[in-house]
């Protein structure tokens, strides 16, 4: 009897049917959760960074200019040949501006894309280079301008009431970009977010996320390019938009399949309630293990006499039965609990 009823059943089932229906309520929500380990972090989270072009705007840029020096059509075909070997979202923009110009594919050798800064080649032994800075984009041969182009990225929808969401339950909110002062400084102001960064490049954002956690600050990052994978490495949670680049949602712990920034506070809420209820359940069947084993053992006995030695057995097999059931039923109750949260902190 004994035995039976301090066979750990039940504080086994106690974490993976609660991470399983997490994973599966995530899933319903538009959210894939790669890493289960990152469950006990996530629900420690109180600062979400964002970065700005492609995450808090959408995923490709408006053109709204374009201008070339000397021969349009080989400034055409080079940036066209050259951004074509990006999966940053503005050169996705560019190329798909471009293709209407009936540009040539050009051979670019020696390719190499430095995050935060743009893409490099060489053509006919001449050094070709896109450089991003902000909203514009200049392109080089040898050091002489032959196109530039202006870009204007706009918000995703919904963006504010998602951020105000989010300060609404008291997660602290920072933008971090690369872009410049001027642009950074708009959509800070008009999504109401008081610390933000600019002009930073990958490095220093992750360097960004090592000073919040040095204050005590548990830290997500959200972002969806190559230059955010750094951070994204470096926080507590990265998150990242399945938008984004191959590299950035390989390195993400969690996947928002439809890239809407709603689900980031949905992502918080069912952390915190998954570890919850994982510790109700570890805490329930302890409990009742420790409370069943001396009665097991025969504590009763001067009580109820010898003959309950022939019922224990029984006993504690029903109780061992019983034990794992509450445990099951108490994660089953998970689901509602999220769903009601998650509408709750969402008005």
């Amino acid at each position: 009897s004994v035995v039976v009823i301090a066979c750990p059943c039940a504080i086994g089932l106690a974490a993976p049917i609660t991470l399983l229906i997490s994973s599966n309520e995530s899933s319903r929500n538009g959210i894939l959760i790669k890493n289960s380990s990152s469950m006990d972090r996530l629900s420690k989270i109180d600062t979400v960074i964002f970065d700005k072009t492609g995450t808090i705007t959408d995923n490709e840029p408006e053109i709204t200019a374009f201008t070339t020096t000397g021969d349009k059509h080989l400034a055409v075909s080079l940036l066209y040949s050259i951004e074509s070997g990006s999966n940053h979202p503005v050169a996705h923009a560019i190329v798909n501006y471009l293709k209407d110009m009936n540009p040539e594919k050009l051979d670019i050798s020696e390719f190499r894309e430095i995050p935060g800064s743009g893409v490099y080649g060489k053509y006919d032994g001449k050094n070709v280079e896109a450089s991003r800075t902000g909203d514009h984009t200049s392109l080089t041969m040898d050091g002489i301008e032959l196109a530039s182009i202006n870009l204007k990225h706009k918000l995703r929808s919904g963006i504010e009431n998602d951020i105000k969401n989010l300060q609404k339950n008291h997660i602290r909110v920072l933008i971090v970009t690369g872009d410049s002062l001027e642009n950074t400084k708009d959509v800070a102001e008009y999504l109401h977010v008081d610390k933000y960064y600019y002009s930073i490049k990958p490095e220093g954002k992750a360097e960004i996320v090592k000073e919040e956690q040095k204050t005590g600050k548990y830290v997500m990052f959200v972002g969806d390019g190559i230059n955010d994978t750094v951070a994204m490495q470096t926080a507590d949670v990265g998150v990242a938009m399945a938008s984004g680049s191959d590299i950035a949602t390989a390195t993400g712990d969690i996947i928002l399949l439809n890239n809407d920034l709603k689900n980031i506070l949905s992502t918080l809420i069912i952390g915190k309630y998954t570890i919850k209820k994982i510790k109700q359940n570890v805490g329930w069947a302890i409990g009742y293990n420790s409370a069943l084993i001396p009665v097991a053992a025969g504590i009763l006995t001067p009580l109820l006499g010898l003959g309950i030695y022939y019922l224990l057995p029984i006993f504690a097999a029903l109780a061992m039965g019983l034990s794992s059931t509450t445990v099951v039923l108490n994660s089953m109750q998970l689901r509602k609990h999220m769903e009601r949260k998650i509408a709750l902190a969402s008005m």
